[in-house]
């Protein structure tokens, strides 16, 4: 609401008001940081989000039990986190053998760059 005064000061207040049976307003008073509620207001006939959808958002009983029975990928037994972090017994290595077309040059490997 803008009130303006004969000084030329205008003055800004919010208040909140909701319409009863019969189109007669009702003030519910100014804000105090959330949305007040109507004590009139049947607490039942709040719409459902859910109502309305083409799919299922609940879960019966049996689906619940069987969504807690799904192991998760991440989440790792006991053995088998223990054989990850097992450090093995033969550890690898990486054999080299050039062959007869690689060019190992013992010198300057950059010679053919014009630097």
């Amino acid at each position: 609401m803008l009130q303006r005064k004969g000084t030329g000061k205008v003055l800004k207040k919010e208040e909140y008001f909701t319409v009863l049976a019969g189109f007669t307003p009702k003030a519910l008073g100014e804000p105090t940081g959330s949305v007040p509620r109507d004590e009139d207001a049947d607490p039942h006939s709040a719409a459902d989000p859910a109502a309305n959808l083409t799919f299922n958002l609940r879960l019966s009983d049996t689906e619940r039990r069987a969504r807690d029975g799904v192991l998760l990928p991440f989440h790792f037994s006991a053995q088998k986190k223990s054989s990850l972090l097992e450090a093995s017994a033969s550890a690898g290595k990486i054999y080299y053998e050039p062959d007869a077309a690689d060019d190992l040059d013992e010198e300057d490997p950059d010679d053919d760059l014009d630097v």
